[in-house]
């Protein structure tokens, strides 16, 4: 109670304030006394709650503006608001100060704190709290990039936010081996194999005559890899630190352009044909590192200057007054219009700042990134940077005859990450295919804007002035992303949901169908530029009107197309390992999907009738080429691309004969297609052939069993194929993009497809759905037995692919069971003949207990699921009761019913885990507890409001 009296005493000088002034009465500040006795007993427990500090600063924070509300209606003095805001910040500080002192180990406790100091504008505490935070949190890099925004945007210091993320990337940077056959080639930046120049998380240093091969020409030893889309968190922030660095850099950039372009400054008189040509001499190269090495220079001076400063005094005198009153010279100065008089040329411009205007510091750290990046991050990493340098506003002159700097300074920096991308040497052959449809497609994307007449110039030129005079893009631009960035995790979010994306019935999307993700990525950023979703569907976009009325549209595509045809007979038919694709190969494979890819109106907008018989014309002869160029050359995703064109225009013949003979002929290429000669294990062409096989047994007059019978028996046939023949490039992907997925749906609307079927109609289609799952899961179980001849990180890809589509197929198994009713038996089934992983089966429980908390649910029903839901936790005991994360579900699912019996559980669990694992269930326990603790109190405090509602209305009817 000593404590709590003390920190009550410290509050005696606001609450005199208040009783003076007349803000409160006496008995008021007794009863905030008596809250605050109260809320500081509760932090004084042995098990303190962080919630309990949270409500505590809530309530003071209410407080505040309860007095501030109060004070200004009595007509108080300035000087009390002052006093007031003093003592009563400090007080809230001083909680915030005991959470973060009592969960150091807890980022959300930081960030409430740092919140509520951005809120008060506390600039100095907020800085103070940020280095606090990141020297306990040195790898959450989300806590980095705010510090940096906060930096750069509140307190307007680019060499500071410059200082934080370049100790950002020293402390996360990821070690990665170099391959020696990269190494070998350049003896001058090869790292010694002694022991003191072993370490992988060193880099090499480079003088400045160096800097031009780091920003010109890649060394051999600074080769690119495969494009890896599937990357882990640390990866994916990794990347994103040095997206958001170079953004924070091409900020600090346009900022001082934009006051050079209001001083009428003139900087930039290089011939702009010239300067497009590459990312710069040598010369430039080695003025963007003397830049960087000045402006680290000046952040370490700064950092080592605030490290010297004395420790944090009084919080209270951190607080900033109330003083809202603009001086008239800001006033006048915010309100002036940017300056529109004659550039003037400077003679005495240093050349750093010239280097830095003209952008080579961002050139210069595209070439540091990546060296310091591993090769598989190479590829996403210059993609996000040329979403990021296409979408960066970069400003221009008020005059009208002044040259585009800005438009100069964004073709340059696209120039310097074309360049890596279409460097062929960087990537080699193997890898070449994704950059090198990239960098074939930036015709579509013009460095310059497109204004087809005078009025869109006109709108351009007042969009520019306006944006000269209110800097609203450069603002939104300069926020660091922090927890979703348009440019990293946008692109490794648009690969996830590329991974699995499956269409409903037997079509598959083009887009699915390509030789590497990659490439899909590509083709799929291609179509967002051309096209846009609505609501009907998709329609041309502004940017594909743009090419289309200034007549660069077919320039566009036809340099696309002859830039990739160039790489297909240029590209070497021999692999490096039997088992892999040729380069050739993946060229026309990309080939043919960018032709494709044109030629659909609904994904590129393109409809001149000329230029479709052009893409028509040219994949034709791609096609010929491919099977003149030799054996293996053609790949199954070609030859489904021309079967697929063939297919939709005989299903969308009119005439049922005609269509039935087109498609009895495309049955027969088809079985061609898919034999053990050509592509046995393609899902492309065996879902073409289920699809065709489906159109002609409805056009047969047999009845629907037999016809069902014939289908099923083209599934069999696929399935069995594509499972013999792994393809390991399938592997790779979700199970819910498989052939087996589609299968699965199939029989699901069998089902369910129909809501005119009858009870009896539903329960045979149900037995036969059932037989062909149980036919499905026998035969996925089977897969996982099954040899795999490869290297061996093939056979583990295959084997967590094969589990996935046994997992996979027990789920919707269940899943269909449960529409009808019948997952009892089905359940008791799965659990002696399946073999379905630990998840999988906490999947199966969550879909049950979420069916439980429907409101129809009946209670017989749930009581029996109850009893699924124990034998399925008593099976995953004994075949997982090492599993920390079946235990965490186990206890969940007993503290949800039965409290006591939960706890006799939680003893089980610490005899059997060691004491590390059973720590990790012991923190989860106690989350646990206290959500239910959580819903208790909210239901306890409905129930309350119910009540009082109720006694209101029987007072009312007194």
């Amino acid at each position: 109670m000593e404590r709590v009296q003390y920190q009550l005493e410290r509050s005696v000088p606001q609450l005199q304030l208040l009783d003076e002034n007349g803000v409160f009465t006496k008995e008021q500040l007794r009863s905030i006394t008596t809250q605050r006795q109260t809320f500081e007993g509760r932090l004084l427990r042995r098990g303190p709650d962080k919630n309990d500090f949270l409500r505590y600063a809530d309530f003071e924070r209410n407080l505040a503006d309860l007095i501030n509300v109060k004070a200004n209606r009595i007509g108080l003095p300035r000087s009390f608001h002052r006093d007031n805001a003093a003592s009563h910040t400090g007080h809230i500080v001083a909680i915030y100060e005991r959470l973060v002192l009592k969960f150091k180990y807890d980022v959300d406790a930081w960030q409430r704190y740092i919140a509520f100091a951005k809120s008060r504008k506390m600039r100095v505490v907020t800085g103070r709290v940020y280095a606090r935070a990141l020297a306990l949190h040195p790898n959450n890099v989300p806590l980095w990039l705010a510090a940096a925004a906060h930096e750069l945007n509140d307190n307007s210091s680019t060499t500071a936010s410059r200082s934080l993320l370049q100790r950002a990337l020293r402390l996360n940077r990821l070690p990665w081996k170099q391959s020696t056959a990269g190494t070998s080639a350049s003896a001058g930046n090869k790292r010694s194999s002694t022991g003191e120049a072993s370490d992988s998380n060193k880099r090499p240093r480079h003088s400045a005559s160096d800097t031009a091969t780091l920003a010109g020409s890649p060394t051999p030893s600074a080769r690119s890899g495969p494009a890896t889309l599937k990357l882990s968190s640390r990866e994916a922030d990794q990347l994103r630190l040095w997206v958001e660095y170079i953004r924070m850099e091409l900020v600090f950039i346009e900022r001082l352009r934009r006051r050079w372009l209001v001083l009428g400054l003139e900087w930039d008189t290089e011939d702009t044909d010239a300067d497009a040509t590459g990312v710069g001499s040598s010369t430039d190269s080695t003025e963007a590192q003397q830049a960087a090495v000045d402006l680290d220079s000046q952040a370490r001076l700064i950092v080592q200057d605030a490290e010297e400063e004395q420790e944090e005094k009084i919080l209270l005198s951190q607080v900033p007054d109330r003083d809202d009153d603009v001086q008239p010279e800001a006033v006048e100065a915010s309100s002036d219009k940017p300056n529109t008089f004659a550039p003037r040329k400077m003679t005495t411009i240093p050349p750093t700042q010239i280097a830095i205007l003209r952008g080579n510091i961002p050139l210069f750290l595209i070439g540091n990134a990546l060296e310091s990046l591993a090769p598989h991050l190479h590829f996403v990493f210059l993609i996000a940077l040329t979403e990021l340098l296409q979408s960066f506003p970069f400003a221009e002159p008020i005059s009208i005859d002044a040259p585009k700097s800005g438009q100069k300074l964004r073709r340059r920096l696209l120039d310097g990450v074309y360049e890596y991308l279409s460097d062929r040497q960087r990537w080699g052959w193997t890898h070449f295919a994704p950059p090198a449809l990239a960098s074939s497609l930036r015709p579509f994307r013009p460095d310059r804007s497109l204004h087809v007449d005078e009025a869109d110039l006109t709108a351009a030129q007042v969009a520019n002035t306006e944006e000269m005079d209110s800097h609203r893009l450069l603002t939104s631009a300069s926020r660091l992303r922090t927890t979703f960035s348009d440019e990293t995790d946008g692109l490794l979010q648009l690969a996830s949901q590329l991974r699995v994306t499956a269409t409903s019935g037997l079509q598959r999307s083009s887009a699915s169908s390509s030789p590497s993700l990659a490439v899909r990525l590509v083709l799929h950023l291609l179509q967002s530029l051309l096209t846009e979703r609505t609501a009907k569907g998709s329609r041309a976009s502004l940017a594909y009107h743009n090419l289309a009325q200034s007549g660069m549209l077919p320039t566009a595509v036809n340099d696309a197309i002859k830039q990739v045809r160039t790489l297909c007979v240029q590209a070497p038919a021999d692999a490096a390992k039997q088992s892999e694709r040729t380069a050739k190969a993946n060229f026309y494979t990309t080939a043919a999907l960018l032709i494709e890819m044109l030629s659909d109106r609904q994904r590129s907008g393109i409809d001149e009738p000329n230029l479709l018989r052009y893409l028509e014309s040219v994949q034709t002869q791609l096609v010929k080429e491919a099977q003149a160029a030799g054996p293996g050359i053609e790949t199954a995703q070609m030859r489904a691309i021309t079967l697929r064109t063939k297919v939709d225009a005989a299903l969308a013949l009119s005439d049922a004969d005609s269509s039935s003979k087109k498609l009895s002929k495309l049955k027969e290429q088809l079985k061609d297609a898919t034999s053990s000669a050509h592509f046995p294990a393609s899902d492309e062409l065996w879902g073409l052939r289920i699809l065709v096989a489906s159109s002609i047994a409805r056009m047969s007059n047999k009845s629907v069993q037999d016809s069902r019978n014939d289908i099923a028996a083209e599934w069999r046939r696929g399935l069995q194929a594509c499972s013999d023949h792994v393809d390991v490039e399938a592997a790779s992907l979700s199970a819910e993009a498989s052939l087996w997925s589609r299968f699965f749906d199939w029989l699901d609307n069998g089902v369910l497809g129909s809501e005119a079927q009858g009870r009896k109609e539903i329960k045979a289609a149900f037995r036969y759905s059932s037989e062909q799952y149980r036919w499905a899961i026998r035969e996925t179980a089977s897969l996982l037995s099954r040899s795999y001849s490869g290297k061996a990180a093939d056979v583990e890809a295959v084997h967590q692919y094969r589990q996935e589509v046994h997992d996979l197929c027990v789920l919707r198994y269940v899943r269909l069971s449960r529409a009808v009713g019948k997952h009892d038996d089905t359940i008791a089934w799965l659990l002696q003949s399946c073999f379905a992983s630990h998840q999988a089966w906490l999947d199966v429980i969550s879909e049950l207990r979420n069916r439980d908390r429907e409101p129809e649910a009946d209670s017989e029903q749930s009581r029996k699921d109850d009893q699924i839901v124990d034998r399925i936790f008593n099976k995953l005991l004994q075949i997982k009761a090492m599993d920390v994360e079946v235990w965490i579900a186990y206890l969940a699912y007993m503290a949800a019913s039965d409290m006591s019996r939960a706890l006799n559980a939680l003893e089980r669990c610490r005899s059997t885990l060691e004491k590390g694992e059973y720590k990790l269930v012991e923190n989860e326990w106690q989350r646990i507890c206290q959500d239910l603790q959580s819903r208790a109190d909210t239901v306890s405090d409905a129930d309350d409001d119910t009540d009082d509602d109720v006694e209101a209305e029987g007072e009312e009817e007194d």
